[in-house]
């Protein structure tokens, strides 16, 4: 039992490094299946606002013979209004789309815990051979 309290900081950073892994991963694995389900459609960009770099784009489309309009949001420059772009719509709720780019949030996730779950490992071997 005592061993046990000894080292239960190295359990502790261990359980949050592997819970961030499978975070991560989970999070990435859903928006690549995302992208492989979705509805792919292009959209007009019928009005367009800019604050601080980042640009709201206003979306008309047509899924199904039906006219839907979304808002999404970007940072790239070269967007102009009257554009169209390509976008990936959920299929049960057309609604909702996306730009179809799989953003790095679940990759640093997965870097952040492994990286934390080698030290965590190497530390506790550090200590244990002392």
């Amino acid at each position: 039992m005592k061993k046990i309290i000894k080292n239960i900081h190295y359990i502790i950073i261990m359980l949050v490094a592997v819970i961030l892994l499978v975070y991560g991963l989970i999070y990435h694995i859903n928006k690549i299946n995302y992208n492989k389900n979705a509805i792919i459609t292009s959209a007009k960009i019928y009005q367009l606002s800019n604050n601080n770099g980042i640009k709201t784009l206003y979306l008309k489309y047509v899924i199904n013979n039906k006219n839907y309009n979304s808002v999404l949001s970007t940072k790239d420059k070269n967007i102009k209004m009257g554009t169209k772009i390509k976008i990936y719509c959920d299929r049960k709720n057309p609604k909702f789309c996306t730009d179809g780019k799989i953003s790095n949030y679940g990759l640093c996730l997965i870097i952040l815990g492994t990286i934390i779950l080698i030290i965590d490992i190497l530390m506790y071997l550090k200590n244990k051979l002392k």
